[in-house]
Order: C-alpha cells, then structure tokens, then sequence
C-alpha cells in the first residue's frame, strides 16, 4: 500500500520562508583553481597599473579578476549560465571549438627535415625546450600524457594521441576525452628555400583552462601563450643548432595559459 504524503501547513500567522534557490555549479574544479590564482594576478596587476597611472587598463583587470575570484570561490559563472555552459561540459564535448583559441608560430633552423622529426616525434625531447612542460610520458606508439604548468604554476595533465604522422613532413596530435585541457594541434617540417635549413611552422587549437576571460587576462598582464610558443622553437633552434641546452632559470616567464 503506497502512502501519500501531504504539503506541510502553517500553523495561521506562521511564515515559512520560500525556499532559496540552488545555485549550481558550472565551473569545473580544475578551472576553480585556475580562476583563483588568475583572479590575484589580477588585483596585483591593476594596481600595478593604477600606480603607472594606466586607469584604463586598471579598470579592465578589477572587472575581470572580480569575475575570475566570483566563479574560483562559487564555482558559479554567470556568463557560462547566459551562453547555457554547465560543469559537464556537454556543450563542449559536441563543439570541441567552443571557447578555444588558435595560432600559428613558424622559425626557421639550419637542421634537415628529418632530423628535426626525430627529435620532436620523440615527445620526451621536448621538456627541454618548451618552457610551460614538466614532462611527457610515453603510454604506447601514438599515446602519449603530457604535464605542464598553468598559471600560477598549477599543474594540468592530458593524454594525446598522434592522428597524422609522415616522417618529415608532418605530425598531428589532439587531446583525448577526459583530458584536463582540450587541445589539437600539429607541426610541419618543410624545406627552406635555397637549401638553408628547414620551416617548422607549429599550428596549436586549445581551451584555455580558466574559459576565455582568463586567457583575456593573460594577455592584459603582457603575456601570451603564442609569445611562450615563439620563445619555445628560439630554445629549439638554439639547441638544435649549437648544441646547447637553453636554460630560463632566473628569468621572467610569459602565462603558459
């Protein structure tokens, strides 16, 4: 035999408040942390800004570390809420482009086509150069899990898989599902004209980890992920060329976000 529950009744001049509204979450926990750390960079460069009597740009870094600080404390972004964004993610999972950023770096380095596929393909060669990696680890022939550093030094972690690969001339990589960042991207290896060396030319698609108002910061604190790139192939030239391992102890560092 079921059992109906009746609504609960005031007792007459008895007021029970409304019942407050659940706020839900849709700011995942990796972006929380990140949001945080980017929401102090900030406050410390607004007023850095304010002290040079850059008002503006000052104004423009409260707005946005306020809102960074707002979705790292609540895990609640209102904008995410309006563009309909929820923690899982659904709305990116079907649209992988959605809230990504893309560029493209090129240098050209005085080494064959094969020899710079050998060591990139070799992923674990590239800790040395790319100043944001702390390590790649091989899983098998085309898997690969990368760690690297976020802002704040927050570390995020993803595993790759490679989709194209033409010794060469050509690797393709994505990000696979559940990865903490999404992104895709790929490197060419062309000849230079007259025999001097080879083009690489790096293309990178990825969501940043703090949405598109952390990546906004970034750039307003002077930094960019594309600068942290093009760095990035001068220590692989460097390195490729004369032998040495560039070393960035003691220097300043650009957002690798």
């Amino acid at each position: 035999m079921s059992t109906i529950t009746e609504p609960t009744m005031a007792a007459p001049g008895v007021h029970i408040p409304p019942e407050q509204p659940t706020v839900q979450h849709n700011v995942g926990d990796l972006e929380r942390v990140v949001s945080l750390v980017l929401g102090g960079v900030a406050a410390l460069g607004a007023l850095s800004s304010l002290g040079r009597r850059r008002p503006l740009r000052a104004l423009l870094l409260m707005a946005l570390g306020g809102d960074m600080l707002y979705r790292g404390t609540t895990g609640y972004s209102p904008l995410y809420n309006a563009l309909g964004v929820t923690s899982d993610d659904a709305t990116f999972a079907s649209n992988p482009l959605s809230r990504a950023i893309s560029f493209k770096e090129s240098i050209t380095i005085m080494k064959s086509p094969s020899e710079l596929y050998g060591f990139w393909r070799d992923f674990r060669n590239l800790p040395s150069v790319m100043t944001c990696l702390e390590r790649v680890d091989l899983i098998d022939g085309t898997r690969s899990h990368w760690v690297a550093k976020g802002p704040g030094r927050v570390s995020v972690e993803w595993d790759a898989e490679i989709v194209q690969d033409e010794p060469g001339e050509i690797i393709s990589w994505r990000s696979l599902e559940g990865s903490e960042v999404y992104n895709r991207g790929s490197v060419r290896f062309e000849p230079a004209t007259a025999g001097r060396g080879t083009v690489i030319s790096v293309q990178l698609t990825y969501r940043p980890p703090a949405g598109l108002i952390g990546a906004a910061i970034v750039r307003l604190m002077g930094c960019s992920p594309a600068q942290v790139i093009k760095e990035d192939l001068r220590h692989l030239k460097q390195q490729m060329e004369t032998g040495e391992t560039p070393t960035t102890e003691g220097q300043p560092r650009g957002a690798c976000w």
